[in-house]
């Protein structure tokens, strides 16, 4: 009785942007930190992009439950709470 059947075929050499097969470059932790760098700095220029395009048409009644937004106001002082 058999194993399933033979190897599959595939190509000795592949180029492809991840690599190619099992793929382990020496320098992954340097790519990987850079790559995380940009990322992480696209996403605060988005979040710093949005807080100043950010506006309340009505503010939450005082003493109720509302989302926490953390900032600064038209004084350039910091804020917690939306207060």
């Amino acid at each position: 009785m058999g194993g399933g059947g033979g190897k599959i075929p595939y190509p000795k050499h592949v180029w492809s942007p991840s690599g190619g097969w099992y793929s382990q470059p020496k320098n992954w932790k340097t790519n990987t930190a850079i790559m995380a760098t940009v990322i992480a700095g696209i996403v605060a220029m988005a979040w710093k992009t949005s807080a100043e395009r950010e506006y309340r048409y009505r503010m939450p009644d005082p003493g109720r439950f509302f989302r926490v937004a953390i900032g600064r106001n038209r004084f350039g002082t910091l804020r917690l709470g939306g207060n």
